[in-house]
């Protein structure tokens, strides 16, 4: 289960909607990495929903809801949020 929730975190995120051009690659990047870090910060569901693709289909994870990913975030005590948020401050830990 947390290899699967450590994948669906990656992908969701991966293929968020977020309108990136090809001019302005690198700001708008940045400025999409900068809502995405506060939300997560500060365990925003509501901007990271709007963050994320509706759906979206990875390996064995198929038509995975953003609902799961949250699932998946809030189990085990939150453990996926604090891995997540420490991805985001750039002091990620592997994880088994």
């Amino acid at each position: 289960m947390h290899a699967r929730g450590a994948l669906i975190l990656v992908v969701v995120f991966s293929l968020s909607p977020w309108p990136l051009s090809r001019q302005n690659g690198f700001s708008d990047f940045d400025a999409f990495f900068g809502r995405f870090k506060a939300a997560v910060t500060q365990k925003d569901k509501a901007t990271l929903r709007k963050l994320m693709a509706p759906r979206f289909d990875f390996i064995l994870a198929q038509n995975v809801a953003p609902a799961d990913v949250f699932d998946a975030l809030d189990a085990n005590g939150g453990q996926q949020w604090s891995n997540l948020q420490r991805a985001v401050e750039g002091q990620p830990v592997a994880y088994n």
